[in-house]
């Protein structure tokens, strides 16, 4: 495996499953803010689930940092207004060749829903026009080719749909959710520089970084 490779194999525990039972049994084997990293990569409509999910079994440390990839194409309208217009969240938009964002986000130290009690909702209901915003990008994701194909193996890279991305960002925008979007750049060498905006970028630094949970291991769901 990849990990066998990285040399990695005696110090990384691996679990294969979905949310709704891995984030439950981290809770009960490591206790409330185990979780410092939470990858979201899926459909939008799950990255809201999940993020849900983690908030309410309180498994998010202080200052836990979140990345959720592609929320133009297709669109994440609640995940987006919980994370940019809440409030709770330091939060950037990290654009991507292929005119996608990746939302990356930092949970206030300070917020109610790090490391608390499990409860059932702590999330308050989305706006009706976030909501609608949701049901209608669900609607032009079932009818996408990339749908009707989601059991099969995709070959290759998705071609750009510019003008699918700038409706997606003028219909964030209409509800009020206008992240930072910030873009990286080429260095020497052939790696890239990404500048993250203060606070977010000071505390996480431009390379990312593991933080580490309350129990001494970082853990990256």
């Amino acid at each position: 495996s990849l990990l066998e490779w990285a040399g990695l194999a005696g110090i990384v525990d691996m679990r294969v499953g979905k949310s709704e039972q891995l984030l439950p049994w981290l809770r009960r084997e490591f206790g409330a803010g185990c979780v410092s990293a939470l990858v979201l990569s899926g459909q939008g409509v799950e990255y809201r689930e999940d993020l849900e999910r983690a908030e309410g079994l309180g498994v998010l440390a202080p200052g836990a940092v979140l990345v959720a990839d592609r929320v133009l194409q297709p669109m994440a309208p609640e995940l987006m207004w919980r994370v940019c217009s809440s409030g709770d969240f330091e939060h950037a938009a990290v654009a991507a060749e292929d005119d996608d964002w990746t939302l990356v986000a930092r949970l206030r130290p300070d917020n109610a829903a790090a490391g608390r009690e499990p409860r059932e909702r702590c999330w308050p209901a989305a706006p009706a026009n976030v909501r609608q915003l949701r049901h209608e990008a669900d609607e032009a994701r079932r009818r996408s080719p990339q749908w009707r194909r989601r059991d099969r193996l995709a070959r290759g890279r998705l071609p750009p749909r510019p003008e699918e991305a700038e409706a997606a960002a003028t219909a964030y925008l209409a509800l009020g959710i206008a992240p930072r979007v910030v873009s990286p750049s080429a260095r020497e060498g052939g790696r890239w520089s990404l500048e993250l905006p203060p606070p977010l970028g000071r505390q996480s630094g431009a390379t990312g970084g593991a933080s580490e949970g309350p129990h001494g291991d970082a853990k990256c769901v």
